[in-house]
């Protein structure tokens, strides 16, 4: 999955939880699909610490042309709650950037 990232969406090698990844993220979507806007979430779903992150960290990203907008949340719960929450913040915040545009 990293070497997705880096490949297709210009992610630095390095970690891919953090807020330089979410960022490289969605303006690499922007790029290579020509969008609009995009949002991209990555982070640790649990169980356990991932790159010296624990479980629930998650980075999300909210891009378009003009900006970049990137929050770090930190969820609790087993992984498919991690991932649920995660979902609806990235559409919120996808949303509301789309709002405010």
């Amino acid at each position: 999955m990293n070497e997705t990232k880096y490949r297709l969406l210009g992610v630095s090698p390095g970690p891919v939880i953090s807020v330089e990844c979410a960022e490289q993220m969605a303006r690499g979507a922007l790029d290579t699909v020509s969008a609009d806007a995009s949002v991209s979430v990555t982070g640790v779903g649990g169980p356990g610490v991932e790159e010296g992150q624990p479980s629930g960290t998650v980075f999300i990203s909210v891009s378009s042309k003009c900006a970049v907008r990137t929050m770090r949340y930190q969820f609790a719960g087993p992984p498919d709650e991690v991932i649920a929450l995660t979902t609806l913040n990235a559409l919120v915040q996808l949303k509301q950037m789309l709002l405010e545009a």
